[in-house]
């Protein structure tokens, strides 16, 4: 399972790998998801509380952020791609399984050490293997690429915490938890034979920060992540709104629906954006225009009833499909190839984190009531989308500024 160096395009055609790309996408993200609840479960089970499950699920999380650059920069220049890709997966899902066996009987402090080891991996499931579309797939062929690429999160998203959730009561935690692990090491095993290229002798230069400092000399690939980050602080939030949603509406049990509305609304998106990627020259206005519409039904759902919240729910995540794979063609014409794979998984890492700050905030404020919190979060798409704007189009800072933070041309 080791890469050769190819000098030519990418002679790969999109429908020759979508089957095998799609299949281990859909198994390490399906894990991905599953373990959040999957680990919430066991800890429930062993300790008779979920809060070692919510600190499992942030160890597990963290190396997202924290290890993206490095996990990235090695990713693109390792003389051996696909081995690499494929550990990422097997050290999560290796992980989940010794976690799985250890928690309530080993020390909390060592299980928690083995879930930050697994974390280390993660980065590689989400936008590390998303990076590696740009050498698998020619160039006319991306945006689609990346819009299936997309719809993979959203399926995960969709069935991961159901199918946790089933095995859990058919099979007990620990069971689901070790399938879970399972499904990881099954994707890692299937992206372990892509046709992954090698690094040039140049890009061998191990220099992990490199992809910080080109994300923000870059200025559509800094506005891009900015105006995305801001979103998806308010994305989120609105779990947790729903909550408060289902509550008003008289039963928790909406919850569900709910939350599949949005999924489903998304998956919706990011395949017709699949099959038509609009604007594709211009992916970034894609990106504004799904920031600054789909605020819109946001901000709607808490004035209306429970089914046309659900409807406005769906109509926003479909926007987020376009939106999303529309950001994956930013980063691919922004980064230059030695690092491409560290752009990709640190932008993937700042999103899942600003995300999970959306949910701390929005639980720290509930006491502003579903209405307020759910025009906060829908606010947020506009402000990510307007200052993502004024950030492409407005005036550069002035050029004592620019000699202190770098040169944002690009």
């Amino acid at each position: 399972m080791t890469g050769t160096p190819r000098a030519n395009a990418p002679a790969f055609g999109l429908m020759r790998l979508l089957p095998h790309y799609l299949s281990g996408a859909v198994l390490v993200r399906l894990a991905d998801e599953g373990a959040r609840v999957a680990l919430i479960l066991l800890a429930l089970e062993r300790t008779s509380t979920p809060a070692f499950g919510g600190i499992l699920v942030a160890a597990f999380l963290l190396p997202h952020v924290v290890a993206a650059p490095l996990v990235g920069a090695f990713a693109d220049r390792t003389r051996h791609p696909r081995l690499v890709h494929a550990a990422g997966p097997l050290l999560f899902g290796g992980a989940s399984v010794v976690v799985g066996f250890g928690a309530g009987w080993l020390p909390n402090a060592l299980i928690l050490a083995v879930a930050a080891v697994g974390g280390i991996g993660a980065p590689l499931m989400s936008g590390g293997l998303s990076g590696t579309l740009r050498s698998l797939v020619p160039a006319r062929e991306r945006p689609r690429a990346y819009g299936l690429d997309v719809a993979t999160y959203n399926i995960a998203a969709i069935c991961g915490p159901a199918l946790a959730g089933l095995l859990a009561s058919a099979l007990g935690a620990s069971a689901s938890v070790y399938i879970v692990g399972g499904l990881a090491a099954a994707g890692g095993v299937v992206i372990g034979w892509l046709p992954l290229e090698a690094g040039t002798e140049v890009q061998r230069q191990f220099e992990p920060w490199r992809g910080v400092a080109h994300l923000w000399r870059s200025r559509r690939l800094r506005a891009v992540t900015i105006a995305t980050g801001i979103g998806q602080v308010g994305i989120g939030g609105v779990p947790i709104v729903v909550v408060l949603l289902a509550q008003r509406y008289g039963t928790t049990s909406l919850v569900g629906y709910l939350l599949a509305a949005i999924g489903v609304g998304a998956l919706l998106g990011s395949l017709a954006y699949a099959r038509r990627p609009l604007l594709a020259d211009r992916p970034e206005v894609m990106v504004w225009l799904d920031l600054i519409l789909g605020a819109v039904p946001l901000a709607l759902v808490p004035f209306v009833g429970a089914w046309p919240a659900a409807a406005s729910l769906a109509a926003s995540g479909f926007l987020t499909g376009p939106g999303s794979g529309a950001q994956y063609a930013v980063r691919d014409q922004e980064s230059p190839r030695e690092l491409n794979t560290e752009i990709f998984a640190l932008a993937a890492g700042l999103k899942i984190s600003l995300s999970a700050l959306g949910a701390a905030l929005a639980g720290a404020l509930l006491g502003l009531g579903a209405t307020n919190l759910m025009l906060a979060c829908a606010a947020c798409q506009l402000v990510g989308g307007g200052l993502g704007l004024a950030l492409l189009y407005g005036r550069e800072a002035p050029a004592e500024v620019q000699g202190f933070l770098g040169n944002p041309g690009g």
